[in-house]
């Protein structure tokens, strides 16, 4: 088995973690950033998911055509999960069931969920939102110097592209 190093990851996602490199940059589509409308199977949790989740993606830069079904995924996934919860708080005991021949075990809403818990980090990784990748995240406060200055570099640096 060969092993092909770390897990490549977009470059939209490296600028949002400051690690942006043009050199190491290759082959990726150029797609841009879309707000596109839920699919029409969305309905309850899944939807309203959707409509907290899709937008900030999309300011982020993150958001294409291409992801519209990772989201969809993410969004099923998601309202599975509160569903799962929902029942475990619903049934006395709900973490645990008892089988026929009286033995314990934990319930199979508690799998549902977990597997799910398990989904929903896999899912928010791809598009760069865990907790710890938010951490890690160079935004740049607004503050009224530093975007002076940052106007001032960029109106620089669109005139050397004019010129050049």
């Amino acid at each position: 088995m060969i092993k092909r190093g770390p897990k490549f990851k977009p470059a939209k996602i490296h600028q949002l973690h400051g690690t942006f490199r043009k050199d190491r940059q290759g082959g990726e589509l150029n797609v841009t950033s879309i707000l596109p409308d839920p699919p029409p199977e969305l309905s309850g949790v899944g939807l309203e998911e959707w409509h907290r989740m899709a937008p900030e993606l999309h300011k982020l830069g993150v958001l294409t055509a291409l992801d519209v079904t990772l989201l969809h995924m993410y969004c099923t996934v998601f309202a599975r999960w509160i569903n799962a919860e929902k029942k475990i708080k619903e049934i006395q005991d709900g973490e645990i069931s008892t089988t026929p021949n009286g033995y314990q075990q934990q319930s199979a809403w508690l799998t549902i969920a977990n597997q799910c818990v398990k989904q929903t980090q896999s899912l928010c990784a791809e598009f760069g939102l865990s907790p710890a990748t938010r951490a890690r995240l160079r935004f740049i406060e607004e503050r009224p110097k530093q975007m002076d200055l940052l106007k001032i570099l960029d109106s620089v640096s669109k005139q050397k592209a004019e010129q050049s």
